[in-house]
């Protein structure tokens, strides 16, 4: 797995690793109520960040807000930066029921945030639906897979956007995230605890 990988190369020795996800709230990031995806208007792209640190994807989204096509994409950021965005509509952070909304009115998940082990701003988008591009580092192509494309360059991005648009329903339904119960479920068995409650 990335996530033990991301460990591994600063020196963190595992026994018996087990890799654990998280999950979202279901009755607060869910895709019901979702804005439908409609090539004949703008693609609406959307970030999301609670910290202002630059490896959470700042000066990514800077180049990208510049780099777009007006004509096919909007791009909305939610949350804390250090960047000065000039194109992009910028919201400040929100509670999780407002950003749930504003992610089900959006098409796609971008995010440049480096070394996150399983991002949480990811897996409540695609809770919500939104396939995304993301930069190949940490978890993130755990919690993607099929479901949206990865980059390694900035450069890649608009490129990517356009074939995310070209297969949008083949993506989105190739969304596919572990819930909350399952979770439990491999929590117990780290622990060794019996899942039979007795």
């Amino acid at each position: 797995h990335a996530t033990l990988d991301m460990y591994r190369s600063i020196g963190v020795e595992f026994v018996d690793p087990h890799v654990v996800y998280n999950a979202t709230d279901a009755s607060i990031f869910h895709p019901n109520g979702r804005v439908p995806f409609d090539r004949s208007r703008k693609t609406r792209l959307i970030a999301v960040s609670w910290s202002d640190n630059p490896h959470k994807g700042g000066p990514v989204y800077r180049w990208l807000e510049n780099a777009l096509d007006p004509d096919r994409y909007t791009f909305t950021y939610v949350g804390n930066t250090t960047e000065e965005l000039t194109h992009a509509a910028v919201i400040p952070p929100v509670p999780s029921h407002e950003l749930a909304d504003i992610l089900r009115q959006h098409d796609v998940f971008v995010t440049a945030t480096e070394h996150d082990a399983y991002s949480n701003a990811l897996v409540e988008a695609l809770s919500c639906g939104l396939p995304a591009v993301y930069l190949d580092s940490g978890g993130s192509r755990e919690a993607v897979k099929d479901a949206g494309f990865a980059f390694a360059e900035r450069e890649q991005i608009p490129d990517l956007l356009d074939r995310l648009r070209d297969e949008y329903e083949a993506r989105q339904a190739a969304i596919s995230l572990p819930d909350a119960a399952d979770l439990v479920d491999q929590y117990l068995r780290v622990l060794g605890l019996d899942l039979d409650g007795r």
